[in-house]
């Protein structure tokens, strides 16, 4: 079995954070924001500039989606609006 790997933010603005890495595999994606807005999951292309959306988002306080396969590769999250975000984006173990 593979170690855990994913990214968090606490209490973040909205902005772009990372790039950050993953490993590939099952993942959990879990947000609580306050207002309204979207937040996206992207992978950076082989060009290594250009992000592609990988999932959206898109809540009024809170959101929760399973099963997200995911290649390794970089990675950004992309928050528009939302104030005060705790995004979790955890590896699931198993594999």
């Amino acid at each position: 079995m593979r170690a855990t790997d994913g990214y968090q933010i606490k209490n973040g603005a909205a902005g772009t954070y990372g790039p950050f890495p993953l490993d590939g595999g099952m993942y959990a994606w879990t947000t609580k924001s306050t207002g309204t807005g979207t937040i996206d999951l992207k992978i950076i292309a082989g060009d290594g500039t250009t992000a592609i959306a990988v999932a959206t988002q898109v809540t009024a306080t809170a959101g929760w989606q399973t099963g997200i396969y995911l290649p390794p590769g970089q990675y950004e999250i992309v928050i528009a609006t939302f104030t005060a975000n705790y995004v979790m984006l955890t590896r699931v173990p198993g594999e």
